[in-house]
């Protein structure tokens, strides 16, 4: 016996993997940035970035632990939305410290792996 889903169901379960994973990447980013920041603390133009990152993903978890009983469909979207706009903007801080610190070879080192799953977070909501 085949047992197949509505297109909402699908759409609801595609939306809580989502979320899922935006709070493995906010986590990730969490600890990514804590055990980078100390190293360039000594130059505020370069923590900088990493505090525009630490904020958002603090932000990001702090939207989707307080949205974690919220079922329709229409929350988990613009819960998702919302989470897309701080990774937006955690992006931004990113590029910035990313144009900054190429001259750097020492603060540059955290710029890529990070630019790089920023990347995928954003990409996260569209696939």
């Amino acid at each position: 016996m085949v047992v197949t889903r509505s297109g909402s169901e699908a759409k609801l379960e595609k939306n809580l993997r989502r979320r899922r994973a935006n709070i493995f990447l906010a986590f990730f980013f969490v600890a990514a940035t804590l055990l980078t920041m100390w190293s360039e603390a000594n130059n505020f133009l370069f923590f900088l970035d990493e505090l525009g990152v630490l904020f958002s993903s603090i932000i990001i978890l702090i939207v989707l632990v307080a949205a974690w009983n919220k079922k329709s469909p229409r929350d988990i979207l613009n819960q998702n939305n919302i989470v897309l706009i701080l990774f937006v903007i955690a992006l931004i801080f990113k590029i910035y410290g990313f144009i900054i610190e190429a001259a750097s070879p020492p603060g540059f080192g955290d710029e890529e792996p990070v630019l790089i799953a920023l990347i995928v977070a954003i990409a996260n909501r569209f696939i």
